[in-house]
């Protein structure tokens, strides 16, 4: 019974960065958005935060949007309160860590570039061509799922 509520939750979050991504919303934008609220982050500066690692981290071609939004949501609930907090800084780095391991487990890479097979999304026609091809909300799921383990394992 609890392993289906925590499923459900799950689902329902992908669900939520899926529709932020319908909206047009980056895959940064899209999983801040989802997480922001509940870690006490509005909307507006969640946007606004987010807004300049999506499309390759300004189409340079680096690290994953869904993976740099990702981390976000990892400093927001984990990070450290102040310069002294070095426990929950290395706390933090090793979330991360682990976060890019499972990534790369499952999409083999969290460079942009790598994961959406060098299609330019900085052009509109390729932005629009990897969105149809459908591996955006793939990529979006899989960093939310990840997110949701590491939370599980460590809360």
């Amino acid at each position: 019974m609890l392993e289906s509520k925590r499923s459900e939750y799950v689902k329902g979050k992908i669900n939520i960065a899926i529709e932020n991504l319908k909206a047009g919303y980056s895959c940064s934008e899209a999983v801040l958005l989802t997480y922001g609220p509940q870690l006490g982050l509005d909307q507006e500066l969640s946007f606004k935060i987010a807004s300049g690692f999506g499309g390759r981290m300004g189409f340079l071609g680096e690290t994953c949007g869904a993976v740099t939004g990702s981390y976000m949501v990892i400093g927001l609930k984990y990070g450290a309160n102040s310069d002294i907090d070095t426990y929950s800084r290395e706390l933090t780095y090793q979330y991360i860590a682990d976060f890019a391991d499972l990534f790369k487990e499952r999409n083999g890479s969290t460079y942009c570039r790598d994961l959406i097979e060098g299609i330019d999304m900085s052009t509109i026609e390729g932005r629009k061509h990897i969105r149809e091809k459908g591996r955006v909300p793939t990529i979006v799921s899989d960093a939310i799922i990840i997110l949701e383990e590491i939370f599980e394992r460590n809360d």
